[in-house]
């Protein structure tokens, strides 16, 4: 890999992780078009540590809060929804790798991405009470279809983000608890990636 490789990358990288699409499925597409023949689930997790700052940097208020009082809901529904992407890895590692070395998969797994956020949003506006649930009223069983949600996006091309936002939307959860929780999870899973 050359330097403009890597630095094409780590920007694909950069505009793809807060958007609602799929960063690794980008990863693996311009690695594909580029022929580069790097392990690409490794280079994916370390440009991830990037993003593991950027994070870390937006939502440092949140993250201080948690860690000023461990024992909370908040903590606990993080650990839930974290536990389905953990055993999900460590039970298909060998069929995750491989995904991430082929491209035939991507655009079904692109398309499944915008079918969850097309139908995240139609059954938003068809709901009795939208944008209800918060970290106030939120419950177990919610932290766990969000977690099963991100374990599905595993796979490059099933947007993190916008798997966990969609199934965030679909709960009722109000938008900007969404994306927040989506990220704060999106801190263990980065930290998982790593030591894994």
């Amino acid at each position: 890999m050359t330097v403009f490789e890597a630095l094409v990358l780590g920007v694909v990288q950069g505009i793809t992780e807060f958007l609602p699409v799929s960063s690794s499925g980008h990863l693996v597409l311009i690695q594909t078009i580029f022929g580069i023949e790097e392990p690409v689930l490794l280079f994916d997790t370390l440009v991830h540590t990037a993003t593991l700052i950027a994070v870390c940097a937006v939502l440092w208020q949140d993250i201080w809060n948690i860690l000023k009082k461990i024992i909370q809901p908040l903590t606990l529904y993080l650990v839930i929804a974290t536990i389905p992407a953990v055993i999900a890895a460590l039970l298909f590692k060998k069929q995750i790798e491989g995904v991430f070395s082929a491209t035939s998969f991507l655009g079904f797994f692109f398309l499944v991405t915008a079918g969850l956020l097309l139908f995240s949003e139609l059954w938003r506006r068809r709901a009795a009470n939208p944008g209800s649930v918060d970290e106030k009223n939120m419950r177990w069983y919610e932290a766990l279809i969000v977690g099963i949600f991100q374990a599905v996006a595993i796979m490059p091309g099933i947007s993190r983000s916008g798997a966990t936002l969609s199934a965030g939307l679909i709960r009722g959860f109000n938008r900007e608890f969404a994306v927040r929780f989506a990220f704060l999870l999106s801190i263990p899973a980065i930290l998982g990636a790593l030591v894994f």
